[in-house]
C-alpha cells in the first residue's frame, strides 16, 4: 500500500448535500492529526472544496469530533460516537459494512442531530503491485 490514507467514497443522507458535508467534516478535521482525519482533509480540497472554520472543536479520544460550523453541530466519528450522542445511523450499516469487507474504514457524519452521511477511507494499493 501506499501508507497513506485517502478517501475513497462519500454519502450523502440527510438533507446536507454531499460536498456541504464533506467541506464540513473537514472543517472539523483541520484540527486533528489523525491519518484519517488528514484524509478527509485531502478528500475535501481535492474537490475542490474550503472547508469552513470550525469552533467550540472537542475530540473525544478514541471515538470523534464535534464542532460547530456555520451555526451548525456537527459529529464526525465511528458509529458507536454517534449513538453515544444520540444519533442513529444505523439504517446504512448495509453499506458501511459492503466498505469494511473492501478493507475501508468508515466514518460517520451527524448534523444538528441528524445522521447526515458516510464516507470510507482506504490505504491505496501501490501502482504496479501484482
Amino acid at each position: 500500500t501506499e501508507g497513506k490514507p485517502a478517501l475513497t467514497d462519500v454519502t450523502s443522507f440527510g438533507d446536507v448535500p454531499e460536498d456541504e458535508l464533506l467541506a464540513a467534516a473537514a472543517a472539523l478535521e483541520r484540527a486533528s492529526e489523525h491519518p484519517l482525519a488528514e484524509a478527509i482533509v485531502e478528500g475535501a480540497k481535492a474537490r475542490g472544496l474550503v472547508p469552513g472554520t470550525a469552533a467550540s472543536f472537542e475530540a473525544i479520544n478514541g471515538l470523534g469530533v464535534r464542532a460547530e460550523v456555520g451555526g451548525k453541530r456537527v459529529l464526525v466519528g465511528s458509529r458507536g460516537f454517534l449513538a453515544q450522542q444520540k444519533v442513529d445511523a444505523g439504517r446504512w450499516e448495509e453499506r458501511a459494512d459492503a466498505w469494511r469487507a473492501q478493507a475501508r474504514t468508515v466514518v460517520y457524519f451527524a448534523v444538528d442531530g441528524t445522521a447526515g452521511g458516510i464516507a470510507a477511507v482506504a490505504d491505496p494499493v501501490k501502482e504496479g503491485t501484482p
